[in-house]
């Protein structure tokens, strides 16, 4: 990982939502994001750590943050397995709302980055978001 990326490792609580949302707001900025987009970032990685809060099987949640000057490359790891067709759910308006029990996590992140994928990879569930930045 190279010195200007972002590697942070927490316990699955959702008390360390609120560090994790600071880091990468400050991470972004430094990196001089635009607001709008560090805003919508900051969203999509808490959505996305909350769901490996929730979903998580002991260990660890993982965020890895990395901006190659394109593109900002976010990716969410915990232990556990995901369904296998996650990345392939299609927005809940399409679906008839079956889902009015679950959140709209995955729905929000989808609408504020370019890519998301969720694969199952060592026994660990990594979610990937890709948001292109305008040049």
């Amino acid at each position: 990982m190279d010195d200007a990326d972002l590697e942070l490792r927490f316990a699955p609580d959702t008390e360390a939502l609120a560090g994790m949302r600071r880091e990468l707001g400050e991470w972004l900025a430094r990196r001089d994001t635009p607001i709008d987009v560090v805003d919508e970032l900051v969203l999509a990685a808490e959505e996305l750590c909350a769901n490996a809060i929730e979903a998580a099987v002991g260990g660890i949640v993982h965020l890895e943050a990395r901006c190659d000057g394109s593109a900002v490359h976010l990716a969410v790891s915990n232990a556990g397995h995901a369904p296998d067709d996650l990345s392939r759910v299609e927005p809940i308006a399409e679906r008839g709302n079956t889902m009015q029990e679950r959140g709209r996590g995955l729905m929000i992140v989808r609408a504020v980055t370019d890519s998301l994928a969720i694969v199952n990879v060592d026994g660990h569930t990594v979610a990937r978001a890709v948001r292109l930045l305008d040049p």
